[in-house]
């Protein structure tokens, strides 16, 4: 492919680093992590920015997708039920709120860009580009796709990418990654079955291979996939964590799920909680009650 979508760009950043250990459980192979701490930043402290201009904001919505930018921060699509007719229940609409100015601009997109697909799409930053992958319309489910876009947050403007060589499925729910002019997307549901797959986009060409397949996580044959869930790449290695399957089962953050890029293999990583320090139960005051005799 000549019109190359990574052209130009800076080398992508590398992931940071983790701090631990953790044995593996229920894996193909043996795998062990022990990394740094990410950073002295307080990750469990959240600050509300509001905006200047409270009127002009986007309306509430579920099944958008956000990507930040060091200036801005961007929403696209998202779904709101619609209790009359004259409001569509989808949201085609590229939102931008910039830090300095806490000021929220609904942007005009010109292009190809996805219109029917507007919800539990999958997106992810790669420098000033935006991909955009597959989701689902309303109802949900009715309508899903394996389309790839690429937004342009500079220009404002789409590409749909033909992909070639193998599609990937129609999903929703799905997740991606960019390293090293690779796209990975992983996970995802038709709204009858889900899957563990894992495609490689190499983005020079837009040629695609799936190197991963869905495997067992539970005993039960049709709950072997997820979707919905968050991915982080370390060290050749993409985590996976949480998401949901059929059934309305929710997966735990006990066992994750790790998919080896070089080996092209999926393992588990058992993970353990914080130790616990001064383990004394204070008592104040004592009493019995019998319950029989009430």
């Amino acid at each position: 492919m000549t019109d190359d979508p990574t052209t130009n760009q800076k080398s992508s950043t590398e992931s940071s680093e983790m701090n631990d250990s953790a044995n593996t459980n229920r894996s193909k192979q043996p795998f062990r992590l022990s990394t740094k701490y990410i950073s002295s930043i307080n990750l469990m402290r959240f600050a509300e920015v509001s905006p200047l201009d409270n009127n002009n904001k986007p309306l509430p919505r579920s099944g958008h997708r956000a990507v930040a930018t060091e200036s801005d921060f961007w929403i696209w699509g998202g779904y709101f039920p619609s209790f009359n007719h004259q409001q569509q229940p989808m949201f085609n609409e590229l939102w931008r709120f910039n830090y300095a100015r806490r000021e929220w601009t609904l942007e005009t997109v010109e292009g190809d860009g996805p219109n029917l697909t507007l919800a539990s799409h999958s997106m992810c930053l790669y420098r000033n580009l935006a991909f955009v992958f597959g989701g689902t319309g309303f109802p949900f489910g009715e309508t899903v796709s394996n389309r790839l876009y690429i937004l342009d947050l500079k220009r404002l403007q789409w590409k749909h990418c033909p992909i070639a060589n193998q599609e990937p499925e129609q999903v929703y729910g799905a997740s991606m990654l960019v390293h090293n002019d690779h796209l990975y997307i992983l996970c995802g549901t038709n709204r009858w079955s889900y899957n563990t797959n894992v495609y490689d986009i190499h983005l020079p060409t837009l040629t695609c291979t799936q190197i991963g397949h869905t495997f067992d996580e539970i005993d039960e044959f049709n709950e072997n996939g997820r979707y919905r869930q968050e991915v982080y790449l370390y060290d050749q290695k993409i985590f996976v964590f949480g998401g949901g399957g059929g059934s309305g089962i929710s997966y735990s953050l006990e066992n994750l799920p790790v998919f080896d890029i070089d080996n092209r293999r999926w393992s588990f990583v058992h993970t353990n909680p914080d130790p616990i320090h001064s383990t004394y139960l204070y008592i104040f005051g004592i009493g019995f009650l019998d319950l029989f005799e009430v």
